[in-house]
């Protein structure tokens, strides 16, 4: 996502995705004795999903400039 206003919505999608799914690892039975940095990891997955599905059904927050 780009521009001033959508990288702002997607900075905050980011934070907020990746918090809740650490939360979400961390009080899984299996997930809570996995290492941090898998958690991390499958938390920044996530947001990258979901950033990304935003961008593409979103054509004014996709980054590109549209005439």
């Amino acid at each position: 996502m780009g521009g001033t206003v959508a990288g702002e919505i997607a900075s905050r999608m980011a934070v907020e995705t990746v918090r809740d799914w650490m939360l979400r690892l961390q009080a899984d039975v299996i997930y809570s004795r996995v290492p941090v940095y898998y958690r991390l990891r499958r938390a920044l997955e996530e947001a990258n999903l979901l950033i990304n599905r935003e961008s593409m059904a979103n054509a004014e927050r996709d980054g590109r400039q549209l005439s």
